[in-house]
C-alpha cells in the first residue's frame, strides 16, 4: 500500500488530506490545499488519499467525515488532527511548525541517517568504546543484542520503535557475542538475543526489557523507563569495550 511505503515507513512528517471527489467541502479545499502542497514541495510532505477508491486506508485513523486532514509526525501510529484554518497561509505556517519540532527533537537526540538505520535517531552499531560512548553519551539509551542470523529482521523492528520514540530515547545495536564483558555488566549473558536494556546515564540506573521482540512492547518499555514505571536496577562500573577494528 502506497501509503505505508510513503508516509508510515517514512522518518519524515507528512500531512495527508483523506478526501471523497464528490464532497463539497473537499472541493473548496482542494485549491488553497494544492497550493500549500506547491509552496511546500521539496521541504516538506502533503498527500492525499481519495477515500471512494481506498476506503481501507482511512479505517485506522477514525476517518469518518470529509475532509478529514491529519499530520503524521515522528511517531506515525498517532496521527494529529488538523483543525486549522482551511487556507494554504494557515497550512503551511503549521506544517513550518511541525518542521521545526522535528528539527528540535533532531538536534536534542541525535540524527543519523545512513543507508542501514534510515534516519533512525541515534541508532547506532556499536563497534568500540568510542561509539558506545558516542551513541549512549546521555539522557536515556536503548542498547539492543541481536544475533547474526536474524540481525536484519530484528534490525526493522528496532528502527519502527526508534522512530516513534524520537526525542525520548536514544538506540544503539550490538552483535551478540562481541561484547561478553558488557552483556554480563548488563545481565543479559547467555539469556539468548535479542535483549534490550535501557541505561538511565542520569540516575544511573539500568532495565531490562523482558517481553516479546515487537515494535509494540519497546514503546510501552520506553515509555514506562521514562515515566518511573519500570524497576531498574544501580548501573555497574561498565567495562570499557575494546575496539573491533584493532583486532
Amino acid at each position: 500500500m502506497l501509503i505505508q511505503k510513503l508516509v508510515l515507513d517514512s522518518d519524515e512528517p507528512w500531512l495527508v488530506e483523506f478526501y471523497a471527489p464528490w464532497c463539497g467541502h473537499c472541493k473548496a479545499l482542494a485549491p488553497e490545499y494544492n497550493k500549500a502542497a506547491k509552496a511546500l514541495d521539496g521541504i516538506i510532505n502533503i498527500g492525499a488519499v481519495d477515500m471512494d477508491a481506498h476506503k481501507e486506508v482511512g479505517t485506522p485513523y477514525n476517518v469518518s467525515s470529509y475532509p478529514t486532514i491529519k499530520y503524521f509526525g515522528v511517531d506515525k501510529s498517532e496521527p494529529v488532527l488538523y483543525e486549522g484554518d482551511r487556507k494554504k497561509n494557515a497550512i503551511v505556517d503549521f506544517m513550518i511548525e511541525k518542521a521545526k519540532e522535528v528539527a528540535l527533537s533532531r538536534l536534542e537526540s541525535g540524527f543519523v541517517r545512513t543507508e542501514d538505520t534510515k534516519g533512525i535517531a541515534g541508532l547506532t552499531q556499536i563497534t568500540g568504546e568510542s561509539t558506545f560512548q558516542k551513541s549512549c553519551k546521555s539522557g536515556l539509551c536503548i542498547v539492543v543484542f541481536l544475533s547474526e542470523s536474524d540481525r536484519e529482521e530484528r534490525l526493522q523492528t528496532v528502527r519502527k520503535a526508534g522512530l516513534s520514540l524520537a526525542g525520548r530515547a536514544a538506540f544503539a545495536w550490538v552483535v551478540g557475542g562481541e561484547f561478553e564483558d558488557l552483556e554480563a555488566d548488563l545481565g543479559v549473558l547467555g539469556e539468548g538475543y535479542p535483549q534490550a536494556v535501557a541505561l538511565d546515564l542520569q540516575n544511573q540506573l539500568y532495565y531490562r526489557f523482558r517481553n516479546q521482540f515487537t515494535v509494540e512492547n519497546l514503546n510501552d518499555f520506553v515509555k514506562g523507563v521514562v515515566k518511573k514505571q519500570e524497576a531498574g536496577s544501580s548501573l555497574p562500573q561498565l567495562t570499557k569495550l575494546r575496539d573491533l577494528s584493532d583486532l
